[in-house]
């Protein structure tokens, strides 16, 4: 079955090709659908048919569609200028809301203003009280009693100031005397401490008499005595061999730090002599690598003024959201038609389906594009309340709003395109043609329509925003729906959804890219002139036709003794990119050189740094070893220090007790003598303790109670000051009561003149008020009246929308009874309508039809029967679209002007063997039939391209 319908659709690409193409339904000349009600057939559609009996029945169908796109363009201009009135009494809404807003503040500023001066008045008015009292009460007994409270105020602080002086120099008194008590004290403390010295020397001779009385404990005393300095001195002996053994070792531990250090040094010298040469080579591969840096941007400077000079494109595509890939599939076939037999049919068509194949051009929306609004908003397009906003028929108006500069970019945009993919198949580049003076024109392509078949007999989809940012439209209207166009919306038509897919192809039965190597052809360059080797000069350019916009590439080769439209020298910036390439080579050459010399340098440091890391790591060890001499050295020194202490201890001891025993051996009487004056001398010097200790305790006593009367006299002090610093305020407050009453009458003049003042400030605001309030009266009038407007307009907006909607309904019904008849239509039938089309023109040519004044006359002005216009157009009566005569001024450009054909399996299907060459005025060949067949596929769902799905 789909073989079939496939040789119908075939068979009536065919004849429509000879007959002169079909009749293109545009998305961009379709009303938007509104949500829910795509599908819907109104009730009172009728699907229209002729009574003509000649008619076959999709003439028949084809009428009734060319009714109901009148009927759908008549609705959509009623409810366009309904929309414009609902629009232009919204807005005069919105400014009568503005001004009443206005008029509101105005009146609230008036109000709050009036309040303020308000409570001015109101705080005046309590001022000029209290400076009436006050002024009341300054009679001359009130001044006179503020007099005298003023001199009294001023001898209560002369008696205050008395009082302070005389307990400060009380205060003064009592630290002298504190001053005197604590020497005498610290002279008590030393005499007892000396009368304790007395004491402990007495009891120590009470005690020898006492030993000399017994001669034998005194000997007992003297030979343990002489036993403990026995001990002593061979404790002497030991300790002193032990501290020489730790002299000699600490001299040894300090002789191998001395060395260690002495190669730390020597090693930390070598370190910082190879570091200096391992620095000055950092610094020469720092210069070297700036020089690099420089030298870059030499060349890329270099290479930027070239450019700019020859005005080569300078889109960044990937900044734009434009991505242009190309497989190394499609390199290869590239490769192949440069160096190969380029004018074989077969081959040049076998490749370029191969290029197509590869070729992938995507946009991604940016954020910069999102958030770029284009002056083109419509947020008037409403069902049942529910905004519908911008759909994709609307891009074509979108475009229209952009200035001269961002359709210039999108030219741009196209060039740096179209320049991507040959650079990318290793082709030479590409440069606008408005830069360059000195070129042949080869091929021109189009005007094409933008769209590129995508929207062919197609209707509105509606955008929405995906989290990734891209944009997914739907065949409904979104919960949501966007109201603005912006640049995203727009480059996602102009680049996703355009001309620019019909150089790519994914298809599997070679159809797409059939059509894709026709398209390829001239804008590679691969011709029998071989400009496919050569640089090309395009112009590109939009022009914009009623609801469809069109896209024109004229393509021509650079001559060798072209010019380019600069005041630069050309050669001259081709000869200062070469030598900045030049300086290039050399700094990187000398990049490698420091960088060999610094890795060597950075050897020969890390090698001296590793033999300073050892002499430091030599150096601390033998610093530990040192330091562990020398706290042996001072242990051992310390110890024979206390062994000597102890010998002298002993020796003394010995001597004291060999004194008691020569003593114990004197007469007994003399002992007993002795023994009696040793206790009587102890005696008198513990009596002399009591008694210094007795001084010492008076003395410690008077000073804590002169300190204590001191502190006293401070806190008595403290308080006269304070009340001396109370007189003082007395005596403040006391004459300003005195100049508050002086001056009384003065202060009651300012404050009934700032009343004054206060009160008229208040009458000018109450006046504001009440001027304000009438300004708002009127402002509120005026927008009810708006108001009434707009409700009235919206009414009629809504009426105006159910007739286009009904419009819709009918117009879609009778686009599938067309198709139903498309498919169900005989070969006879077919031939007869392609007859009746034929006649048509033929009888429009020969007799000079035209529409003048809203009808098709002949040449005679007289009206032709069963003629019609529609949308400007003329209709005859089976219902076909007949175009006005043409002249030789209004042939179009030759579309894909080549000289090499393509072979293909769609030519050899359809009896044409080849594009249409360049020089002719063939402006159908391929690509025009391409887009026929392309649009029948449309119809019949086997396009292999479905529109914003």
């Amino acid at each position: 079955m789909k073989k079939s319908v496939l040789n119908t659709v075939a068979a009536t690409a065919a004849a429509l090709a000879v007959a002169g193409g079909v009749k293109t339904v545009h998305a961009d000349a379709q009303a938007p659908v509104a949500p829910s009600e795509a599908a819907v057939v109104s009730k009172s559609a009728n699907i229209s048919t002729t009574n003509q009996t000649t008619q076959t029945s999709v003439e028949q169908a084809q009428a009734s569609v060319v009714k109901g796109q009148g009927g759908v363009d008549q609705a959509q201009k009623d409810r366009d200028a309904a929309a414009k009135a609902a629009v232009d009494a919204a807005t005069q809404q919105a400014a009568a809301q503005a001004q009443a807003n206005v008029a509101k503040k105005a009146v609230d500023q008036a109000k709050a203003d009036a309040d303020q001066k308000s409570a001015a008045v109101s705080s005046a008015a309590i001022n000029t009280v209290e400076a009436q009292k006050t002024a009341d009460a300054a009679t001359d007994l009130a001044k006179s009693e503020a007099a005298g409270q003023v001199s009294d105020a001023k001898a209560d602080q002369e008696v205050a100031q008395s009082v302070v002086d005389k307990v400060q120099d009380q205060v003064n008194k009592d630290q002298q005397s504190v001053s005197e008590l604590h020497s005498q004290a610290t002279s008590a403390a030393q005499s007892t401490a000396d009368a304790e010295a007395k004491v402990a020397a007495a009891k120590q001779a009470t005690a020898a008499a006492e030993k000399s009385m017994d001669i034998a404990g005194a000997k007992a005393d003297v030979d343990k005595a002489q036993s403990d300095v026995s001990t002593a001195k061979s404790t002497v002996t030991e300790a002193q061999t032990v501290a020489d053994k730790a002299a000699a070792d600490k001299a040894n531990a300090s002789q191998t730090a001395d060395n260690a250090k002495a190669n730390l040094n020597k090693t930390t010298a070598n370190i910082n002599a190879v570091k200096s040469d391992l620095d000055k080579t950092k610094s020469d591969t720092a210069n070297a690598q700036s020089n690099l840096t420089t030298a870059q941007v030499g060349v890329a400077n270099a290479q930027k003024v070239l450019d700019n000079a020859k005005n080569t494109s300078t889109v960044n595509l990937a900044a734009e959201g434009i991505s242009v890939t190309v497989s190394d599939a499609a390199k290869a076939a590239a490769a192949s038609l440069l160096t190969g037999n380029a004018n074989n049919s077969k081959f040049l068509s076998e490749n370029l389906v191969a290029i197509a194949r590869g070729l992938k051009i995507t946009y991604k929306p940016t954020a910069a594009d999102w958030s770029q609004n284009l002056n083109y908003t419509d947020t008037t397009k409403s069902y049942k309340g529910q905004t519908i906003g911008v759909s994709s028929i609307e891009y074509v108006d979108a475009f229209k709003t952009l200035s001269d500069a961002q359709k210039t970019h999108f030219e741009d945009i196209y060039l740096a395109v179209i320049n991507s993919i040959r650079t990318q198949l290793g082709m030479p580049g590409i440069i606008s043609a408005d830069t360059v003076n000195g070129t042949t024109k080869v091929a021109a392509v189009g005007p094409t329509d933008t769209a590129g078949g995508f929207t062919l007999y197609a209707r509105a989809f509606y955008p929405a925003k995906q989290n990734d940012g891209n944009i997914k439209w739907l065949d409904r209207v979104p919960a949501n729906p966007i109201t603005t166009y912006n640049m995203a919306l727009l480059k996602d038509n102009l680049i996703n959804y355009s001309v620019l897919q019909t150089l790519t192809s994914n298809d599997t039965d070679g159809f797409q890219g059939v059509y894709a190597a026709s398209v390829l052809q001239p804008i590679l360059g691969f011709s029998k002139t071989k400009e496919a080797t050569k640089v090309l000069a395009d112009k590109i350019s939009f022009q914009s036709g009623g609801p469809l916009l069109f896209l024109s590439i004229d393509i021509a080769t650079v001559n060798n003794d072209a010019t380019y439209t600069s005041s630069a020298n050309i050669p001259a910036l081709e000869t200062a990119l070469a030598d900045a390439k030049i300086k290039l080579t050399s700094a990187q050459n000398a990049l490698t050189t420091v960088q060999s010399k610094q890795a060597a340098a950075q050897s020969v440091y890390d090698q001296a740094a590793a033999r300073h890391a050892d002499a430091q790591a030599a150096y601390s060890k033998a610093v530990i070893v040192q330091q562990t001499a020398v706290n042996a050295k001072s242990y051992a020194d310390n110890a024979l220090a206390t062994a000597e202490t102890t010998l002298t201890k002993a020796e003394t001891t010995l001597a004291a007790a060999q004194k008691v025993l020569e003593e114990s051996q004197q007469d007994l009487t003399v002992k007993q003598a002795k023994l009696n004056a040793a206790r009587a001398a102890q005696s008198a010097a513990e009596k002399n303790l009591a008694t210094a200790q007795t001084k010492q305790t008076e003395a410690d006593t008077a000073v804590t109670d002169a300190k204590a009367q001191r502190d006293k006299d401070q806190a008595a002090l403290q308080a006269a000051k304070n009340k001396l610093t109370s007189a003082k305020q007395a005596v403040t407050y006391a004459e300003a009561n005195l100049y508050r009453l002086n001056h009384s009458q003065d202060v009651l003049a300012a404050a009934k003149d700032a009343q004054a003042k206060a009160e008229a400030a208040l009458a000018t605001a109450q006046t504001a008020v009440d001027q304000a309030e009438k300004t708002l009266s009127i402002r509120q009038a005026d927008l009810t009246t708006a108001q009434d407007v707009t409700t009235k307009a919206e009414v009629a907006l809504a009426a105006a929308n159910a007739n286009l909607a009904d419009a819709q309904a009918h117009l879609e019904a009778s686009k599938q009874a067309l198709k139903i008849a498309q498919v169900a239509e005989s070969l006879a039938e077919n031939v007869s309508r392609q007859q009746h089309r034929l006649d048509s023109e033929a009888k429009a040519k020969v007799d000079g039809y035209r529409i003048v004044g809203g009808r098709v006359v002949d040449y005679g002005g007289k009206p032709v029967a069963g003629w019609t216009v529609i949308n400007g157009q003329m209709v005859d009566m089976y219902g076909n679209v007949i175009a006005r005569v043409a002249t030789k001024a209004s042939v179009k450009k030759t579309s894909f002007n080549n000289d090499v054909s393509v072979d293909s399996r769609m030519t050899r299907l359809h009896g044409t063997a080849s594009l249409p060459q360049a020089g002719e005025q063939r402006t159908s060949g391929l690509s025009v039939f391409g887009l026929v067949v392309v649009a029948i596929l449309g119809m019949f769902g086997y396009s292999q391209r479905k529109r914003r799905v």
